[in-house]
């Protein structure tokens, strides 16, 4: 599975605005690495995504998004670490929403793999 990341106002449903697309090497990761993660609340809540399944961030929780990113790959050598971590902050200054999705099967669990 990939995540598809798009952004627009708080009231919005609109998916148009696509800023980010996080391919599957990197939900692989976050799936190894943070499912059910305690230490990553938010990632885990990513990596749990299922097919179509959606987390809204809200401008007002964008900098806890941003601080687990840094926790999580501290030296910021992922792509997808960088792409989400500028996407927050981008989102955040703008008064903006997030919504990250899931996108593209097979959805990865522990068991499944």
């Amino acid at each position: 599975m990939a995540l598809l990341v798009c952004t627009g106002s708080r009231s919005s449903t609109d998916w148009t605005n696509k800023v980010a697309y996080l391919g599957q090497s990197y939900y692989s990761c976050l799936v190894d690495k943070c499912w059910r993660s305690a230490t990553f609340p938010w990632l885990s809540k990513i990596a749990s995504l299922d097919y179509g399944g959606k987390l809204t961030i809200v401008p007002e929780t964008s900098a806890e998004l941003v601080a687990e990113l840094d926790a999580f790959d501290p030296a910021g050598t992922m792509e997808g670490t960088k792409t989400l971590r500028r996407v927050c902050e981008e989102t955040a200054a703008s008064g903006k929403t997030l919504w990250i999705s899931g996108d593209m099967y097979p959805v990865l669990t522990r068991e499944g793999r």
